[in-house]
């Protein structure tokens, strides 16, 4: 009954793990359903660690350390995350249409190339970055309801093989 939230990335600067860490602690005190789960390594992954441990229940998370089969990890999130911030961007978010690809919605912020690969309201959330308050509503929305994760998965699933598929790509 658990709904996982996956977030797939480096652990450096303005990625936006505080960011997703205080957001998912707000939802968490109203969905105690929801588990993060953190792919990846770098150089914040102790602060993260404590920093997390400090926030929030030891049973409400987990950080994992790089993960080589990244289609298996984001088969095994009900939700991704991606909360980027602006002083980063991100060039094409590549992690999103991953999480499509696999049925997955995505949270996002509204940064770079995020808001061309997720639509909100139909792939996802996109939510300002650092507005801890619309994360937590976005995260509440998706942890209450498995017919919205199923119906943003889905509508993610065909966006990210039609859109951006090889075929269209080339």
């Amino acid at each position: 009954d658990d709904v996982i939230v996956g977030v797939a990335s480096r652990l450096i600067p303005d990625k936006g793990h505080r960011f997703l860490l205080d957001g998912f602690a707000r939802a968490v005190g109203q969905h105690p359903r929801l588990r993060l789960v953190v792919a990846g390594d770098g150089p914040l992954r102790a602060h993260l660690e404590s920093y997390a441990g400090r926030r929030l229940d030891p049973e409400a998370f987990r950080f994992l350390g790089f993960v080589a089969d990244v289609k298996r990890f984001m088969a095994a999130c009900d939700v991704v995350a991606l909360p980027t911030m602006p002083q980063l961007s991100e060039g094409f978010g590549l992690a999103a249409l991953e999480a499509m690809a696999s049925a997955r919605p995505v949270i996002a912020t509204r940064v770079g190339s995020l808001p061309e690969v997720v639509v909100h309201d139909e792939t996802g959330f996109l939510v300002p970055p650092g507005n801890e308050e619309q994360l937590e509503k976005s995260l509440g929305a998706l942890a209450s309801s498995p017919n919205l994760r199923t119906s943003m998965g889905a509508s993610g699933r065909q966006r990210a093989l039609g859109i951006f598929s090889l075929d269209s790509a080339a």
